[in-house]
This record gives C-alpha cells, structure tokens and sequence, in this order.
C-alpha cells in the first residue's frame, strides 16, 4: 500500500484504509483463532447478565439492515419478550454470524429471523432462514467444522471458515444446541437454543 501511495497510483487515504482494513481482518482472525483454542480446551469464559432478548436481537439486527443490499430485507418474527441470563456479547456474535452467512448467500428474498418460548423443552428458540443459495449436501454434515465453507463457485472466499464453528462453541457452553438444514422451497435455515434457567417474562418490546 505504501509503496503504492508513493507511487501515486492511490491516494494516501486510500492507502491507510487498505492498512486499516487488512489490520481489522488480521485482528478478527487472531481473535477467532484464540476462541477456537478455548473452546477445543473447554476454556471459554462466559460473563452472563440478565438481557431482554428481543432487544438484543433488534438491535443486531438493526446494524446488519445497515447498507444491505435493496433486492434483500430482514423481517424479525420475535415471540414475547424474556430476560435470560447470558453472555450477551457472545450472542450478538452468534447472531452476526449466522445471518452474515445468510446475507452472503442471499442475492435476492427475505432473511427472516424467528423466536418461540419452548414451555416444553424449557428453553428459548431462535431460527435464521433465508432463501439463499442452500448447503451443499455434501458440506452439510460438517457445517458447524473448522474451516468449512459452503463450496459454491458463487462464494465470496473472504471469510476464514471459523464462524459457525465458534457458534457452536458459544452456543454449546451455555447449554444450547444449534441445528442447520436446507429449506424444501430453497435456502436454509440455522436453529439454536437458549436454556430459559432463571428467565422474567417482560412486557413486550415496543419497536
């Protein structure tokens, strides 16, 4: 980049926010990397607090509608509100992961992201679909591994194939399970779950 700059083939701005961009990345994947070692020796620490889910998940939700491409929208379809105790940092990362992905895979249609209060099973339910490109069947099986990525030859190669392995990790130290499947009328859908231990049922969130 510098070399560039002097060169006067690119302005200097533009060279220092290619540095500050590749920096990020190199920072972004340090960060995974040391998460992906905590949690293969069961070493992820989690900082819970009581948090209103809806609003964890608007808010998310929020800053990913920002700049998102025209022939794309998300809808939120959010069951009653609930606090439950988490590590809310963890989540929102969940979260950014998963309909990251979607939105990566998704040229055109509707992300729309789900939540239901399991009585049964005693625990909160999220789902992402979207109406994407799918799995490949092949890559499905071992979707949530290290380094996998979903293989098609439309796929931007930017990601480091880490992400739905550390949504695994977070989700599994607080208890939850995260499924992955193809939808019947195409795209997929990504499920997990949040155990409801010490939940208080809210007033609903007001958007």
């Amino acid at each position: 980049m510098q070399k560039l700059a002097q060169s006067g083939d690119i302005d200097q701005k533009e060279a220092w926010d290619g540095v500050t961009t590749l920096a990020k990345k190199l920072q972004n994947l340090a960060n995974d990397v040391l998460d992906v070692t905590r949690i293969e020796s069961n070493r992820l620490t989690l900082y819970q607090e009581k948090c209103r889910i809806n609003e964890l998940i608007l808010e998310t939700t929020r800053m990913l509608k920002t700049g998102l491409n025209k022939n794309v929208r998300i809808v939120e379809e959010l069951d009653g509100d609930i606090e439950i105790t988490l590590d809310r940092t963890r989540i929102e990362q969940v979260l950014r992961n998963i309909i990251n992905n979607s939105i990566k895979f998704t040229e055109n249609g509707t992300i729309r992201i789900k939540t239901e209060i399991s009585k049964s099973s005693n625990e909160f339910l999220i789902t992402v679909s979207d109406t994407g490109l799918g799995i490949p069947e092949e890559v499905l099986p071992n979707i949530f591994g290290k380094f996998v990525t979903k293989g098609h030859e439309s796929e931007n190669q930017g990601g480091n194939g880490l992400g739905l392995f550390l949504c695994k990790g977070i989700i599994s130290a607080h208890g939850g399970r995260i499924t992955a499947r193809n939808n019947k009328d195409g795209g997929a859908t990504f499920e997990f779950s949040i155990p409801l231990a010490q939940r208080k049922t809210i007033n609903p969130l007001t958007n």
